[in-house]
């Protein structure tokens, strides 16, 4: 009867062993992994859509944040209640701009967004950011070239 309990506890704790064996294992690893990588991608693409959206609407305030990030909370409400924007969303972000560098939708005759408006401050900016981006980019693919020997 002992030896029985004996297997069978053995049993057990040899699944469970089994199990962190599975879950420690390079394969699961990557397609924890993958996962995710997947995930963070579907994140950004909703991010880069919303983004989009904004600027092909004209929406300054959205993308004034977006550009800017939260600086600093201030009452940009009574911006929105001026121009009408309210979309009757729950969530109200609001951020200050200077007036320095805030871009402007210029839109056409048919009231479509034609190009956008950028200060130089702001056009610096995010020339910089293109170009830390690409030399991350580089560094990362010195990176997994120099991994994938």
């Amino acid at each position: 009867m002992l030896k029985m309990i004996l297997d069978f506890l053995g049993g057990i704790f040899e699944a469970v062993g089994g199990f962190f064996k599975w879950r420690a294992s390079p394969n699961e690893q990557y397609r924890s992994a993958e996962k995710d990588v997947e995930k963070n991608d579907a994140a950004i693409a909703k991010k880069k859509q919303e983004a989009s959206d904004a600027v092909y609407g004209g929406d300054e305030v959205k993308v004034n944040s977006i550009i800017h990030g939260s600086l600093c909370v201030a009452v940009s409400l009574v911006l929105s209640c001026a121009a009408g924007c309210f979309s009757g969303s729950p969530e109200v972000r609001t951020v200050r701009v200077p007036e320095a560098k805030w871009v402007r939708a210029v839109t056409n005759e048919t009231g479509a967004v034609s190009h956008w408006e950028v200060p130089p401050s702001v056009m610096t900016e995010l020339l910089d950011a293109k170009i830390e981006r690409d030399e991350l980019l580089k560094r990362q693919r010195i990176n997994e070239r120099l991994n994938s020997k």
